[in-house]
């Protein structure tokens, strides 16, 4: 076992002591309670809209894809849920799942794997722009709807340095500045192994960014994809609304979207696998300051990671083992 992995375990299981630990205070009787009168219908409808955001998602990468190679949505659907998976098991966001999503796409479908990494980053690119209009959009609704906690400003502040950095990164990629090659070769100094690979890296660093440009330049493909984040967006709202209703429980949808902009900030701080534990508190606590009463908030919480992070993961997990691969050690990805 290497160290990454041996980290990344420790990681998660510093997670899962956080989430046990939650709902453990909260009291585990008080929210099994809750979920006994489910409404299985409702609970059902969310979980379909769990499922169309996967579906949009796959739309919106496959519009970039498209622009080169024909895959089918079906092999789209599958590489991203073994993404999803090894993002919600790697305390790096984006960092896990992404390379492997390339990785399979070259594997199944024959990409390059420079236009692979190119329409995930355009993917990538456009999400990280919805998802800076939401938070925008949803922190302006907090300030209105109540004087929000220091803890929620702090996670604000972090989450508007990182997309600083990200928006600096792509605008890097796309303007053709060479600051990322002084990057690669600044690690080339100080790495052996980089060293020796620092022309070829360069070479398909630089491949990788001509096929960037392109696809970014496509003003249809902008379009369409800016819709399906929009839909990913209404899938996302509309399963909380359902998971509240299915346990009789009206909620407001400016409440939503607060909840979903603050789940976003919370998910961007490089800490625990998929936030796990994190993403919680941050959850349940926000309802409550928002009137919500915390054996509901904590009840919806835990039915809301129940779907997105332990049925996508197990799901995501099978579907990497088919293609034998293990989302934990990644090692076979290396020299690809």
């Amino acid at each position: 076992m290497n160290k990454k992995m041996l980290s990344t375990m420790v990681l998660f299981l510093v997670g899962f002591l956080l989430f046990v630990g939650i709902f453990y205070s909260i009291g585990i009787s008080e929210i099994i309670s809750q979920i006994k009168n489910i409404n299985i219908l409702y609970f059902s409808i969310s979980f379909l809209f769990v499922f169309s955001t996967i579906i949009f998602w796959s739309l919106r990468w496959r519009t970039f894809i498209n622009i080169g190679y024909k895959v089918p949505l079906t092999d789209v659907i599958k590489i991203l849920l073994v993404g999803i998976s090894a993002n919600n098991l790697t305390p790096m966001a984006k960092f896990g799942g992404e390379p492997l999503r390339a990785y399979l796409l070259r594997k199944i479908d024959n990409v390059p794997i420079e236009t692979s990494l190119a329409t995930i980053l355009s993917d990538l690119t456009i999400e990280f722009i919805i998802s800076i209009v939401f938070v925008i959009i949803s922190t302006l609704l907090l300030f209105f709807k109540i004087n929000p906690p220091i803890w929620i400003s702090i996670i604000l502040i972090i989450f508007l340095l990182l997309s600083f950095l990200g928006i600096c990164g792509m605008i890097g990629i796309y303007s053709g500045k060479k600051f990322i090659n002084k990057i690669i070769l600044w690690f080339g100094r100080r790495s052996r192994r980089i060293k020796k690979r620092e022309v070829k890296i360069l070479s398909k660093y630089e491949e990788f960014q001509i096929i960037f440009k392109k696809i970014m330049k496509n003003k249809r493909i902008f379009s369409e994809s800016v819709l399906w984040s929009i839909l990913m967006k209404a899938s996302d709202i509309l399963k909380f609304v359902f998971i509240f209703l299915s346990l009789g429980y009206k909620i407001d949808l400016i409440t939503i979207i607060i909840i979903i902009g603050i789940g976003i900030m919370l998910r961007s701080i490089p800490a625990t696998p998929g936030a796990l534990g994190i993403l919680e508190g941050g959850w349940i606590s926000a309802f409550v300051i928002m009137s919500i009463p915390i054996e509901i908030a904590a009840s919806v919480v835990f039915l809301e990671r129940l779907l997105w992070f332990w049925f996508l993961t197990a799901t995501g997990g099978i579907i990497g083992t088919k293609y034998s691969i293990s989302i934990l050690n990644q090692k076979n990805l290396k020299d690809k």
